[in-house]
């Protein structure tokens, strides 16, 4: 047969998370940076900073809108397409986070988890699992 391909992560939800990362982080913390951790089961990204003003994991989930911290880099990651996924870094919506969660799910059958970590935020998106045909 071959080898065969197949994808553990959805590109924009990839996409969606690293953007993330790096617009809602928190800048103000000296020293510290944002964390990818690649596993055989999942990726986990953390960023410095803790969820912006009121906003809750549940919140993010229910879909209420978040507040930009980084407003500039908001604006600038959204003028600029992805040579990736063909879309723009960001979208203008507030919808980016829900696609992510959606998408994931139907890929891996699992809920991307928001995790506070001290002063940061841990996102942890479950890759699919294949069968052996």
């Amino acid at each position: 047969m071959g080898r065969r391909d197949r994808t553990a992560f959805v590109d924009t939800a990839l996409q969606e998370a690293v953007v993330n990362a790096v617009v809602h982080r928190d800048y103000q913390l000296t020293g510290s940076q944002i964390i990818i951790r690649l596993f055989p089961d999942r990726l986990e990204i953390q960023s410095p900073g803790a969820l912006h003003n009121t906003l809750s994991e549940e919140n993010l989930y229910a879909g209420c809108q978040p507040i930009r911290r980084n407003q500039q880099l908001a604006g600038f990651m959204r003028d600029f397409e992805s040579p990736i996924t063909g879309t723009s870094f960001m979208e203008a919506r507030g919808e980016g986070f829900l696609n992510l969660v959606r998408d994931s799910i139907a890929l891996s059958g699992k809920r991307p988890e928001i995790k506070r970590i001290g002063e940061a935020v841990k996102l942890t998106i479950f890759a699919a699992t294949y069968h052996q045909d």
